[in-house]
């Protein structure tokens, strides 16, 4: 309306604001006497906010749908963290996840990781246990996808891993690897983990 008044020129005149009051139901403001340059000032500032609100529409839509794409990524990210964190062992971050089961050999060498304080060698993890390095690796590749997290490094052309420590964390409250207390013991005995 104020740009109405700008329009005009100034003030409105008593008779525009009188014509509102005798307006009656059926009859349009022409028939009432409502001055033609007026209807047509406030019909170009109807669809001047019509025009507006519409280009209003557009944009909330256009963020709606911005913020629904962004959700789906969330929930996308959220599902590969809840992937990660079985893989790590726990679901939920509180109840361990199992890892899949393990071979003998694949036992022997989670034991020597376990017990191993940091990283180690591939090629020790081979001779402790009596078998190739070609061997070692496989072991140890396998070890990993079956959930048991590794970490593994070169150093100076030398292979080394280590297990996680949460995950050893984890082993120790729950035998989440479950591995044989038989095994433990006759590895301790035969000296392979020390």
């Amino acid at each position: 309306m104020l740009d109405l008044f700008r329009k005009t020129g100034g003030p409105l005149k008593d008779e525009t604001l009188t014509f509102y009051p005798e307006h009656k139901p059926g009859r349009s403001p022409v028939q009432l006497g409502a001055p033609v340059h007026l209807l047509k000032l406030i019909r170009e500032e109807l669809d001047d906010h019509r025009v507006t609100i519409n280009q209003n529409t557009e944009e909330i839509q256009a963020n709606h749908e911005a913020v629904y794409q962004l959700s789906q990524k969330l929930d996308k990210l959220h599902e590969m963290l809840e992937e990660l964190r079985g893989k790590l062992g726990t679901s939920n971050g509180s109840e361990p996840q199992r890892v899949e089961p393990m071979t003998l050999r694949e036992q022997e060498v989670f034991l020597l990781l376990y017990t191993a304080n940091g990283f180690i060698s591939e090629r020790e993890v081979s001779e402790r246990l009596g078998v190739s390095d070609k061997s070692v690796v496989q072991f140890i590749t396998t070890l990993m996808e079956k959930g048991v997290p590794i970490t593994r490094k070169v150093h100076y052309q030398e292979s080394y891993v280590k297990l996680d420590q949460q995950f050893k964390e984890l082993q120790a409250k729950a035998n989440i690897a479950g591995i044989s207390p038989q095994l433990t013991l006759a590895l301790s005995t035969r000296g392979a983990l020390q």
